[in-house]
């Protein structure tokens, strides 16, 4: 009985694990813009984005130079209708003419879109436009 109740625990800790890996599935988006994120500065070029801790935080890497930067999620919202009627996840900049800041992201994996905690925008520099980047879910 004792081996029996060891090999249902056993599965189920097996099940879990693996379903915890297809929610946490990396996405790949091409960026064809340099961007702020977190206070960085970031590269034009394909990007890996990670979520981690239940989508609590992700990890932006740029996939030429391996270069990264981690963002913190924040007040999770329903995405947008136009967001749900395709497939993949969203990363959303607001942009001016001197540069671009990833303000929103979601990735479709069951949780909610989140705001990006982007830079102060001085009354002066006020972002003029929204840049919608879809991703990808990487294989």
């Amino acid at each position: 009985m004792k081996c029996l109740t060891m090999n249902l625990m056993l599965a189920a800790a097996a099940c879990l694990a693996a379903s915890s890996a297809a929610m946490a599935a990396d996405m790949k988006v091409e960026i064809p813009f340099a961007f702020q994120a977190a206070g960085k500065t970031m590269a034009p070029g394909t990007y890996n984005v990670r979520s981690l801790h239940a989508e609590t935080q992700f990890y932006l890497s740029n996939a030429q130079s391996g270069e990264g930067v981690f963002v913190n999620a924040l007040d999770g919202h329903d995405p947008a209708k136009e967001w749900i009627a395709a497939d993949g996840g969203i990363l959303q900049f607001a942009c001016n003419d001197s540069r671009c800041a990833l303000t929103q992201l979601w990735t479709n994996q069951g949780y909610p879109a989140y705001y990006i905690s982007g830079p102060k925008v001085r009354e002066e520099a006020k972002f003029t436009r929204v840049a919608l980047i879809r991703a990808a879910n990487s294989k």
